[in-house]
C-alpha cells in the first residue's frame, strides 16, 4: 500500500485538489485522501502491506495545452465509468491554473488511479491490446464532448521518448516510496519494439506520400513534400537510426 498512498498524495497534492471516486463522490483534503487508501486497502479484496503482485494502475489521461479541461475531464470520468465499472478508482484533474505544484504542466490531464482487482474479484492486466482500445475509447469520449481527438502510437507521431513514467518520478522526489523500473533488459527490447514500430510507421506515411504526389490537387501534393521533410528531420530522434529509409523521396 506504501506506493499507492504515495501516488493518491501525490496526484491530490496532499489533499489540496479534489477526489473523484467511481461512485462520484468528491473528496477533499488530506483526511479524506488518508480514509480513501483505507477503504482501498480494508475494503473488497484488502491489499497487503507488501505485495508481489501490482495492486494499482496509474494512468494519465492527457491532452495539449488550450483543450477545454472541464470537457476533458468528462471525458474522463465516461472513460473510467466503462472500462473499470466493477473496480475502485480514483482520478483527480489537474490544469495550469488550478496545479499547485511549483512547475505545473501546461496540458490538462487527469490521473486515475485503478485498484487491479475489482468487486467481482477479477484482477485487470492490460496488455497492448488493451492499451490501444483504452486510447481508442478515450478518444471516442473527447470527441462526444466536442473535443477532436484520436488514438495514435508515438511512432505514428515521430515521438520516441515517453513521458516520464510514474514510477520513476516517486522514486526521484519520495526515496520511501519503493517502486521499480524498467530494467535494461526489458528497455532493449522496448527499443527494438518501438524501432519496428517506427519502419511501419514510416512505411505507412510513404505510400501516403506517393498518392498524394501524384494528385492533380496542388494541396495534396504539397503535403506530400511535408511528409518527407518530416521523415528526413526524424533520423535523430529515431530509436534507430536507419529507420528512416522507409520513405522515399
Amino acid at each position: 500500500m506504501r506506493p499507492i498512498r504515495a501516488h493518491l498524495n501525490y496526484i491530490s497534492r496532499n489533499g489540496q485538489l479534489a477526489v473523484e471516486d467511481q461512485d462520484g463522490e468528491r473528496l477533499m483534503g488530506q483526511h479524506d485522501v488518508v480514509s480513501l487508501a483505507q477503504e482501498w486497502q480494508s475494503g473488497g479484496f484488502p491489499i497487503e502491506d507488501i505485495s508481489t503482485r501490482r495492486e494499482a494502475y496509474n494512468i494519465v489521461l492527457s491532452m495539449p495545452a488550450g483543450t477545454d479541461a472541464l470537457a476533458l475531464h468528462r471525458a474522463a470520468r465516461a472513460f473510467a465509468k466503462d472500462e473499470f465499472e466493477s473496480h475502485q478508482y480514483a482520478m483527480v484533474l489537474h490544469t495550469f491554473e488550478s496545479d499547485p505544484n511549483r512547475e505545473p504542466s501546461e496540458n490538462p490531464h487527469v490521473h486515475l488511479c485503478v485498484k487491479a482487482r475489482g468487486i467481482d474479484g477479477i484482477r485487470i492486466n492490460p496488455g497492448k491490446d488493451d492499451l490501444r482500445r483504452w486510447r481508442e475509447r478515450f478518444a471516442e469520449h473527447l470527441r462526444e464532448q466536442g473535443v477532436e481527438a484520436e488514438a495514435t502510437r508515438r511512432s505514428e507521431r515521430f515521438q520516441p521518448v515517453p513521458g516520464k513514467r510514474q514510477a520513476i518520478y516517486h522514486q526521484l522526489t519520495d526515496r520511501s516510496a519503493q517502486v521499480s523500473v524498467v530494467s535494461p533488459a526489458r528497455k532493449s527490447k522496448k527499443a527494438m519494439d518501438l524501432s519496428a514500430s517506427y519502419k511501419d510507421a514510416l512505411k505507412s506515411y510513404s505510400d501516403v506520400a506517393r498518392v498524394l504526389a501524384g494528385s492533380t490537387a496542388e494541396a495534396d501534393r504539397d503535403l506530400a513534400v511535408a511528409i518527407v521533410r518530416t521523415a528526413e528531420h526524424i533520423e535523430d530522434r529515431a530509436p534507430h537510426r536507419e529507420v528512416n529509409r522507409g520513405i522515399d523521396r
